[in-house]
């Protein structure tokens, strides 16, 4: 779960990076839309392409110790 000042923050700095349009509407309630910039859209194959990764290397994360700062070092050298 993420909370609504941490996901503005995020929001907020995607926007600054010019990842993601905001768009805020008048009237009650306050309704926002945020959707990506074409620079976003450019990232889409690259975050896809992470999740193929992130899923095919699944297995090989399963058989690993849980990851305690001594642990992570130990495996990244």
């Amino acid at each position: 779960t993420v909370s609504h000042r941490i996901l503005t923050l995020e929001l907020r700095k995607l926007e600054e990076a010019g990842i993601v349009r905001r768009t805020a509407y008048a009237g009650y309630p306050l309704r926002v839309d945020y959707d990506l910039t074409a620079a976003g859209l450019k990232l889409v194959p690259l975050i896809d392409a992470l999740g193929d990764w992130w899923e095919a290397t699944e297995d090989d994360r399963a058989g690993r110790v849980s990851s305690t700062p001594e642990t992570r070092l130990v495996a990244a050298e």
